[in-house]
């Protein structure tokens, strides 16, 4: 009793061997008068199975130029980026930088008059710049893709003139200092003085009417002025016979 496989399948194809293929060539040659084919079968077969290599090699190839063609404009596409003052005081001004671009950024780098500064990275492709001086920042923005942009943006308004002293005063045993600073103002809290011996004092002031005061020195004063910029007139007091 025979049995079947239900799963077999019913439409395989017999196999033959080669040297069987060929001798079955020869034969209807053989029968119906022509000429017997001098290139081996094997031959034939082998030719067969390399065109046929070929040309899902090139199917390859053909697909892989496609898709390199329609990818071309990307590989050229500039970032796009605005520079804005986010933040501006008297003591110092951040510019941040939005990139505006599909294409991951490669690097940010910023130059001030023509010094490195750094860039910092406050978001996914959002950066920030504090320049500590006028003049020139540069800012580069470059792209995956090697593609970037160059932008300037001139720097003005930031602190770096430390106060003056616009007059001074002797009285009551006393030396008053007028002081001003155009920018950021006069941090007369900072106002310090030491002595020959390294003694610190601290002076009497007025925000209002613009001067402190210190008890007239028998000795040198080195007076330290700050502004909320952080810069600093150093003064050297010295007390003379006609003023005591």
């Amino acid at each position: 009793m025979a049995v079947f496989d239900k799963n077999e399948k019913t439409n395989s194809s017999p196999s033959l061997d080669m040297r069987t293929a060929d001798q079955m060539l020869q034969n209807v040659f053989d029968v119906c008068g022509v000429e017997s084919n001098t290139i081996p079968l094997e031959v034939l077969s082998s030719y067969s199975n390399y065109r046929r290599e070929r040309f899902a090699l090139q199917k390859i190839l053909l697909i892989l130029m496609m898709v390199l063609f329609a990818l071309l404009p990307i590989l050229f596409i500039p970032p796009s980026y605005s520079v804005d003052l986010a933040a501006k005081s008297s003591v110092d001004q951040e510019y941040g930088i939005s990139v505006d671009s599909f294409l991951p950024v490669s690097y940010v780098t910023a130059s001030l008059n023509g010094q490195n500064v750094p860039v910092y990275h406050t978001g996914e492709k959002d950066y920030a710049v504090i320049p500590d001086q006028n003049g020139l920042l540069e800012i580069k923005v470059a792209l995956i893709n090697r593609q970037y942009i160059t932008r300037e943006v001139a720097i003005t308004g930031i602190d770096t003139e430390h106060p003056a002293v616009t007059t001074h005063a002797v009285a009551e045993g006393k030396v008053f200092l007028y002081v001003t600073d155009e920018d950021s103002g006069v941090d007369y809290e900072g106002i310090y003085a030491l002595t020959l011996t390294g003694e610190e004092l601290r002076p009497d002031y007025d925000e209002v009417h613009g001067y402190f005061s210190f008890d007239y020195p028998e000795d040198s004063l080195n007076i330290y002025v700050p502004d909320h910029a952080g810069n600093q007139l150093h003064l050297i007091l010295s007390p003379t016979a006609s003023d005591k």
